[in-house]
């Protein structure tokens, strides 16, 4: 990746937010997706959204939220 915006899609999933990124300067994104079947659906929104090939990535993967409760009985 270049210098300039950096985005993290978490769930980018077949890439609908990608055109409100497309615009602007120096972006780069880096959609992460546990389907490995959204990534044909990503970048064809990404070129669709006029992104340079090289300005989005996919990778796939999970993430979670942990959020920890703390109990005094």
């Amino acid at each position: 990746m270049t210098a300039g915006k950096n985005i993290l899609e978490l769930g980018v999933g077949t890439g609908p937010n990608l055109k409100y990124y497309a615009n602007a300067d120096g972006v780069n994104i880096v959609g992460v997706d546990p389907n490995k079947h959204m990534e044909e659906y990503a970048r064809a929104a990404a070129v669709s959204a006029g992104l340079p090939p090289s300005n989005f990535t996919f990778r796939r993967g999970v993430w979670c939220l942990l959020v920890a409760h703390y109990f005094s009985f």
